[in-house]
């Protein structure tokens, strides 16, 4: 523990926040890409499968894929946070770099005030296309988890990245269909599913350095939002992933 360690305690439980349901399970996207669900189903090893025609506009975009809703817990913007790391921040610093060795910068410290978790993940990236990218993903899920492939309809794209987890192996693993409805969303798990552990959005405060002054404390988050343009088609859902911030000086 840092020299000095007090335990941050909130004023009033009224600052926290718990929505089981922050963000329904099935497909997010970024602002450029579109993603339309083609196939759903249940194979007879009880695996699943899942097909997605995407369009790309952009040379950079992402899609997030969950099995199970995602559940916030939080901490709602307030002053006890920033306050308390005005007061730490140095001893933190002094952990880090005299005591344990690290090399961390000032800017590396995250004070985190909330997290979004599912229970299982996979995430498509995009990036590097010169032109737009038009394809299908076909999902696979079962009890090793996640397994990905990507074709293009147009020819010399580059191949989007995709990782997944957490790795699963077990009888136990949740084995939901992704439903082939109008949403394009999956079921919500069960309560006897597996623990909602992986983190896929954060809330947090961290520390901004400048020159000659005190650094600045900066709040962030990265969430998912509904757009605001209605006129697309109504058989497809899009789901953009959104930053904002806010500071103040210390």
């Amino acid at each position: 523990m840092p020299e000095s360690f007090v335990k941050l305690a909130l004023p009033t439980d009224d600052l926290q926040i718990h929505d089981p349901c922050a963000v329904k399970a099935g497909a997010l996207c970024s602002q450029t890409i579109t993603a339309r669900q083609i196939e759903a189903g249940i194979q007879a090893t009880q695996n699943i499968q899942c097909g997605f025609a995407i369009d790309c506009s952009g040379e950079q975009g992402a899609m997030l894929i969950t099995t199970d809703d995602a559940e916030r817990r939080e901490v709602q913007p307030n002053l006890c946070m920033p306050s308390y790391m005005r007061r730490n921040y140095q001893h933190w610093l002094h952990l880090a770099r005299d005591v344990r060795g690290h090399d961390l910068k000032l800017d590396e410290i995250y004070f985190v005030r909330g997290t979004v978790k599912t229970s299982t993940w996979a995430v498509t990236a995009f990036h590097g296309n010169a032109e737009s990218y038009s394809g299908n993903i076909n999902i696979y899920y079962g009890p090793a988890g996640f397994s990905l492939s990507a074709a293009s309809s147009t020819q010399n794209i580059r191949t989007p990245e995709m990782r997944s987890g957490p790795r699963r192996i077990g009888p136990n693993c949740v084995r939901e269909a992704i439903r082939g409805d109008s949403d394009h969303e999956a079921p919500t798990s069960s309560r006897t599913g597996p623990a909602r552990n992986q983190c896929i959005f954060l809330h947090y405060y961290k520390l901004k350095a400048r020159p000659l002054v005190s650094p600045k404390i900066i709040m962030a988050a990265a969430e998912p939002r509904d757009p605001s343009d209605d006129s697309r088609d109504e058989d497809q859902t899009f789901l953009f992933r959104t930053e904002s911030g806010k500071s103040s000086d210390l």
